[in-house]
């Protein structure tokens, strides 16, 4: 059977069942849970507070071991190791306060975004293949070096030669 069956076989089948809409709608309701989860107050302020506690645990058992006579240096410098870290956690529990941390994402922008990224993924699927490597190379992330548009204008010129 010739490689361009193949190929073509297999870019029929990714444009059909993998690289659809309800992929994207998929992914953005992921990113969203797991940006969600991570920035809930309760999730964060909880987990710093339980380590503070662990911390302050750390502290007084270091306390004790210098009051009974232990090797004083060494008990000294984890102390003043141990309050660095607790200094770092109250400071981070400060700064959140009472709500959370949560990251500044427009997600209609990552939508239409995400949308527009598929859509030039299905038309390549449909193309002429000669030009799909060009376009999965111009899509990687270390040929990435100038921004989006400069990649659809390189597209869109080459649409226009007709060579896309």
């Amino acid at each position: 059977m010739p490689m361009t069956l193949v190929d073509e076989a297999v870019l029929t089948k990714l444009r059909d069942e993998v690289v659809t809409p309800d992929l994207v709608d998929d992914v953005l309701a992921r990113v969203r849970e797991l940006v969600e989860a991570d920035s809930r107050p309760s999730t964060l302020r909880d987990r710093l507070v339980d380590e503070l506690a662990g911390v302050d645990r750390q502290l007084e058992n270091l306390v004790e071991a210098i009051a009974l006579g232990g090797q004083l240096p060494a008990l000294v410098a984890r102390v003043q190791e141990t309050d660095t870290r607790r200094q770092e956690l109250a400071q981070r529990l400060r700064m959140i306060g009472e709500g959370p941390v949560v990251p500044c994402i427009d997600w209609r922008a990552t939508e239409r975004q995400a949308r527009q990224l598929l859509a030039d993924w299905r038309a390549v699927l449909v193309r002429r293949p000669q030009r799909r490597a060009w376009f999965c190379a111009s899509c990687s992330p270390a040929s990435r070096s100038g921004s989006r548009r400069s990649t659809n204008r390189r597209a869109a010129v080459i649409a226009s030669q007709g060579q896309l």
